[in-house]
């Protein structure tokens, strides 16, 4: 026998923990585990969290398009995990594995970008929870996906012509309305699926978008230029 000041039970933990290391040392795992995890102020389910998490979301009005993508993405890393995984629990190693996880096709890295931003919005909100899920959001700026940006290209004008040719033979022109607005506007095309003739005065010219409309969730008005009120 061995000389130990472990008590039986502690004997008994660290051979489990050896056992589940599967032959790696243990120190190393309890540096991280010590640089890595904090005690929350509440230990709550992933799951039980992500429903309050969509709950706030809804009552602070987002858009429905915001409540489906975080819905859709959140909801998929939650489901990677078992019911009794707790938020305080989730390590930056965690949101890697989810962001950079094999599909049934390669991810571009636009939708890994979208993943790692649903996830930093739902746990940064689990970290400024009163009280607190997490006490730290695992998702640090040194993990953000980077997507380098190419500048804008100004399309050319027989492009323009052509296209807009098409889209006014196309179904007696029931599309040519969307790519006018598009092209001589320069709405965005979730602005573009929102509005309706309400938002159009054509005696005026304006195209009104209200906060519910505009990505800035600010009223916007638009002038509608001579080649755009033409089409």
């Amino acid at each position: 026998l061995k000389s130990t000041r472990l008590t039986d039970d502690q004997v008994a933990e660290a051979e489990r923990s050896f056992a589940e290391l599967n032959g790696k040392p243990l120190l190393p795992a309890v540096r991280f585990y010590l640089e890595n995890y904090s005690e929350p102020e509440v230990k709550i389910s992933l799951t039980a969290a992500f429903e309050n998490f969509m709950k706030a979301k809804a009552d602070e009005q987002a858009r429905p398009e915001t409540l489906n993508n975080l819905r859709w993405r959140v909801g998929a890393f939650v489901k990677l995990h078992s019911a009794e995984r707790l938020v305080s629990e989730i390590l930056p190693v965690h949101v890697n594995e989810f962001i950079n996880r094999a599909g049934t096709k390669p991810r571009g890295l636009r939708a890994k970008k979208n993943d790692y931003l649903a996830l930093s919005s739902f746990l940064s909100w689990a970290s400024q929870h009163v009280p607190c899920y997490c006490a730290n959001n695992p998702t640090p700026k040194s993990n953000r996906v980077k997507i380098d940006q190419t500048d804008p290209e100004i399309m050319p004008l027989g492009t323009v012509h052509r296209l807009l040719d098409v889209a006014s033979s196309y179904k007696d022109g029931r599309c040519l309305p969307y790519f006018t607005l598009g092209l001589f506007c320069a709405l965005r095309p979730d602005e573009m699926d929102r509005i309706t003739w309400r938002n159009i005065d054509l005696d005026d010219r304006v195209v009104t978008l209200g906060a519910d409309i505009a990505k800035i969730c600010d009223e916007l008005q638009v002038t509608v230029p001579d080649p755009g009120t033409s089409w």
